[in-house]
């Protein structure tokens, strides 16, 4: 169980940032202006919105397994 705790941190804090990527990049654009945003950023805040989506969905179920489990 210890091995799996720097895991369970890095889910912990990475998935909420994953999910709200959009809503810091229209602050970067606020913050520096929009024309500062480029392409790739906003493919990679899109990105990062799905996979923390399908992480956080995933993380559900799992944990609803495990606790039916024990």
């Amino acid at each position: 169980m210890l091995l799996l705790i720097p895991f369970i941190l890095a889910y912990i804090i990475g998935v909420p940032i994953m999910i709200l990527s959009p809503l810091i990049i229209i602050v970067m654009g606020f913050v520096n202006g929009f024309s500062t945003i480029v392409f790739g950023e906003i493919l990679e805040s899109i990105k990062g919105l799905i996979m923390g989506s399908f992480l956080a969905i995933l993380g559900y179920y799992i944990g609803n397994h495990l606790l039916d489990f024990l």
